[in-house]
This record gives structure tokens, sequence and C-alpha cells, in this order.
């Protein structure tokens, strides 16, 4: 199982690097990362509510550990 999770961060991770090294080439370094940043921000806020769940549900170290896997 870890092997499959190491390889698929892998995978998304190198997807989001391409990605934006080729937004990078057709616009300006600043705006990439502004709007790398935003969507980061929105994927975060998508899981506070998920958060308090497991929070209520797990206790704060678990949740930690389980948000950080997902991030």
């Amino acid at each position: 199982m870890s092997v499959l999770l190491a390889a698929l961060s892998a995978l998304v991770w190198g997807t989001a690097d391409y990605i934006g090294g080729q937004a990078s080439r057709r616009a300006e370094s600043v705006v990439v990362t502004l709007v790398g940043q935003a969507a980061g921000l929105v994927v975060v806020l998508v899981m506070l509510p998920i958060a308090q769940v497991l929070i209520e549900r797990v206790g704060w170290r678990e949740a930690y550990l389980i948000l950080g896997g997902a991030m």
C-alpha cells in the first residue's frame, strides 16, 4: 500500500511541477505563483470542515496525520 501511495504522490507532484513549468513559460512567474497559492488556499478551505469532523471523532493528533497525508 505504501508503494502505491508513494507512486501516486510522485505522479501528482510531477504533474503539478510540469504544469507549473508550462504555465510559467506562457505567463509571468508571479501570476503563476499567485494562482498556485490561491488553488492551495481553496484546498485548505475545503478541508477545514472535514478537519473539524475528524478532530471531533479521532482527536487532534490523528486528524493532523490524516489531513497531512491528504495534502
